[in-house]
């Protein structure tokens, strides 16, 4: 039975609180939540990289040969700081009049070769304009045909050094959360860790629980259980990172994570937070 819950009030009143506490049974259980991205800055890497693509992808919709998909590949970190929108401007327009000469040869090469081969082209640099690789592709997906347009998408490549940097961001999420678990933890409670991840592309459990289990190594401030809880999509998945949240799991439950349909789940975050004392999560 859920008992006694409270929740940090969002405005900063609750400053130096856990973001829920509660009663489960005979244990009481408090709770940190943070988001977690590949990398730091990813949302805002993500918008700009969206800003960056849609007028390319624009100009290439269904006009391509087909049946085929086109792909345009490019670094997840466009490099675009400090450029303005006329600089921007003539970067895409370099890049439409390298697809619109490489696509047609592509096409050709991939029906020649049949149904299933890929053929690509890169480019390293346009001098002066584009201070990153990107390549295209082209595979055949039917028999060519004069009627049936390709089909034109622009992909982000993770850089060489993803597992870095999504290591240096789950370090920084265990160093904010940890201390203030580990206050909760030393007066009796049982702390919970919940990481959400909405990354579609760069991000999985396996890699986060391997990221994870490093930056644990010599921590004295690991929350008794650390879950992953999954949003790219309207079905949200929650995953055991450690064997304290898989013993946790119900005994009857015997697949690796679990799924809620978001739209069935109550939002106890927007409650109004009472005032509490509560010599668990309150105070310093």
């Amino acid at each position: 039975m859920r008992d006694d819950l409270h929740v940090d009030p969002r405005g900063g009143a609750g400053a130096g609180r856990v973001d829920v506490c509660v009663q489960l049974g005979s244990d009481r259980y408090v709770l940190e939540h943070t988001r977690i991205d590949p990398f730091e800055d990813a949302v805002t890497i993500g918008i700009k990289f969206s800003e960056f693509v849609s007028p390319i992808a624009d100009h290439f919709s269904g006009v391509l040969p087909g049946p085929a998909y086109h792909t345009l590949l490019l670094p997840q970190d466009l490099k675009l700081g400090g450029k303005n929108k006329k600089q921007i401007a003539t970067i895409q327009k370099a890049l439409i009049d390298w697809i619109s000469g490489k696509a047609p040869r592509l096409y050709d090469q991939a029906a020649t070769t049949g149904l299933g081969q890929s053929h690509a082209s890169a480019v390293r640099e346009l001098p002066g304009l584009l201070p990153y690789p990107a390549s295209l592709s082209c595979c055949m997906t039917g028999p060519p045909s004069d009627t049936d347009a390709g089909s034109f998408a622009v992909v982000r490549a993770p850089g060489a050094d993803l597992e870095q940097q999504r290591f240096r961001r789950l370090r920084r999420a265990l160093a904010e959360k940890g201390p203030k678990l580990q206050r909760c933890k030393d007066r009796g409670a049982r702390t919970v860790l919940v990481l959400e991840c909405g990354d579609i592309a760069l991000s999985n459990s396996v890699s986060i629980r391997a990221a994870l289990s490093r930056v644990a190594e010599g921590r004295a401030d690991i929350p008794d259980e650390t879950y992953l809880v999954e949003t790219k999509v309207e079905t949200w998945h929650v995953w055991p990172m450690n064997s304290a949240a898989e013993a946790a799991f119900p005994s009857d439950f015997n697949i690796e994570c679990k799924a809620f349909e978001s739209a069935h789940l109550d939002d106890l975050m927007s409650q109004d937070a009472p005032e509490v004392q509560c010599n668990v999560c309150v105070g310093p």
